[in-house]
């Protein structure tokens, strides 16, 4: 049974269920669309968020064991900050333990699968500006995945500490008059550090406003177009030149305007049939829903891009998540 209640402290909420599809609703609405799996006999889950201007703050407690499978092309960088128990990661095909005090880095287009074991979490979740995100997104996978996401231990103390503190204050000085203005600047605070550590994997530079505004069109048109344009087509969009719109992509995301749009897609595809993963979902559907001309069209940029194609990649996540729900259950019997 699931109960939610608001807090009188603005734009923070306290929700607690023993439901797996209560929770999968609530992790919808409170984070991004995932795939939850129950890997314990009983569960208790708590969460609670509290936001500001720029950002927000996610709290996860749970009591058993719960694999939580997500990938999402998204807007936000995400610091997750383990205050207790145990999380085994595989991020981007990579494994990874998280122990008490870890902060991962999780980046637009990061693929996870997590087994949750009686943990406390706090996920910060802060949204970055369009030129950061185009460079980011613009990256092919292999390198992109290369960056180190597990945050150095000075770091990880620090943003630890501001999370915890800022999930504590909501709390402490809740109906105080100086609760919403001390929690805004303790935000403002968080936003900068993890803009900082992203600015290490993304440098910013100075740009010429209107290449940026061509970018930006043309990312938003690509987003929720279900077809590839051609590089007039988005020359149209933009309302520029074909030169400029070929300049403007390679000052501000280091690429072709085709190479990206055919990343950002390629993105999308991987997030539907990852997040479908108990469906069978065809190539040909994946192709026709995707704007790519055939099944084998989007196989090959498929491959390519992410070094398996996308059978392999819905089998190597039902393996991830078979593996941990034994695991989870052998625990529990023992």
């Amino acid at each position: 049974m699931a109960h939610s209640a608001p807090f009188l402290l603005p734009n923070y909420k306290l929700f607690e269920t023993r439901s797996l599809s209560g929770l999968e609703a609530q992790y919808s609405e409170l984070t991004q669309p995932n795939r939850l799996f129950q890997a314990s006999a009983e569960i208790f889950v708590r969460l609670a968020q509290v936001a500001w201007t720029q950002g927000r703050i996610t709290y996860s407690e749970l009591r058993g064991k719960i694999i939580n499978a997500s990938v999402s092309p998204g807007r936000e960088v995400v610091v997750g900050v383990l205050e207790e128990g145990n999380a085994e990661v595989m991020h981007n095909l990579v494994p990874r333990s998280m122990r008490v005090g870890d902060v991962i880095l999780y980046l637009p287009g990061d693929e996870c699968v997590h087994l949750l074991d009686n943990i406390k979490i706090f996920s910060l979740r802060v949204p970055i500006g369009h030129e950061r995100l185009i460079r980011l997104r613009s990256r092919p996978f292999k390198s992109a995945a290369m960056i180190n996401r597990r945050l150095e231990h000075s770091t990880a103390l620090d943003l630890g500490s501001l999370c915890r503190f800022m999930a504590h204050e909501a709390e402490r000085v809740h109906g105080l008059p100086s609760g919403p203005d001390q929690i805004e600047a303790i935000g403002l605070a968080l936003t900068e550090r993890v803009l900082r550590i992203v600015e290490q994997h993304s440098p910013s530079q100075e740009v010429d406003p209107s290449m940026l505004q061509i970018c930006r069109t043309c990312d938003t048109a690509i987003e929720s177009a279900h077809r590839h344009y051609s590089a007039h087509e988005l020359s149209d969009i933009a309302c520029c030149s074909h030169r400029q719109l070929y300049r403007a992509f390679a000052s501000i995301a280091d690429s072709t305007p085709i190479d990206y749009q055919r990343r950002v897609h390629l993105t999308r595809a991987r997030s539907y049939a990852l997040r479908n993963v108990d469906r069978s979902v065809s190539l040909s559907r994946l192709a026709e829903k995707f704007g790519f001309g055939s099944a084998a069209q989007l196989r090959k940029a498929y491959l390519d891009e992410f070094g398996q194609t996308p059978a392999e990649s819905v089998h190597h996540r039902r393996e991830v998540i078979a593996q941990m729900l034994h695991s989870g259950a052998d625990s529990v019997i023992a």
